[in-house]
């Protein structure tokens, strides 16, 4: 069975989202973030991580979304994400223009990029993002996941196949 999982970057009681180094903003400036917030952070170190738990085996999508402030345009042009399993191997990694907004597909009014298609077999499903050369903002704000079927990951391959597929780039479980 398909399923899909949302992390959003506000303090979830499950602690799926955890940063430092990041800035909470919530103003008129990110009315157009997931939920109308993000976490970001301009210079400097840190990290945010997204982190879904008792997760079914198999191949899950991973997607990103993002929305600051001035349109994007001040925002980081390589921000890096590493998706991880439960042990912290990396699945996969991948840079983002966050400056350019996200545009791959809609979901519950809000366009999403994929970051990538990783195999899950521990149960665990980490996502991380950390700050980027220069002085630019990156963004965290929702991660979305969704386990794919067998027949969704073959029509998945399909599609990647005929269209160039790139790569750029939060948690209640529920269907959100």
């Amino acid at each position: 069975m398909g399923g899909i999982g949302i992390a959003v970057e506000q303090l979830d009681p499950t602690g799926a989202f955890t940063q430092t180094g990041f800035y909470y903003q919530n103003n008129s400036l990110v009315a157009d973030a997931y939920d109308g917030d993000n976490h970001n952070m301009r210079g400097g170190e840190g990290t945010a991580t997204w982190t879904f738990d008792n997760l079914e085996e198999g191949e899950y999508q991973v997607a990103a979304t993002w929305a600051h402030k001035y349109g994007n345009r001040y925002n980081a042009p390589a921000a890096p994400f590493a998706i991880e399993d439960g042990s912290g191997a990396v699945l996969a990694s991948v840079t983002v223009d966050q400056r350019n907004s996200p545009s791959e597909f809609a979901y519950h009014g809000y366009s999403w990029d994929t970051l990538g298609t990783v195999n899950v077999t521990d149960g665990a499903l980490l996502v991380e993002l950390t700050e980027a050369a220069g002085n630019y903002y990156v963004v965290a704000d929702a991660v979305r996941i969704e386990r794919l079927l067998p027949s969704a990951r073959a029509a998945e391959a399909s599609a990647t196949q005929r269209v160039p597929f790139t790569t750029d780039g939060d948690r209640s479980f529920g269907g959100n």
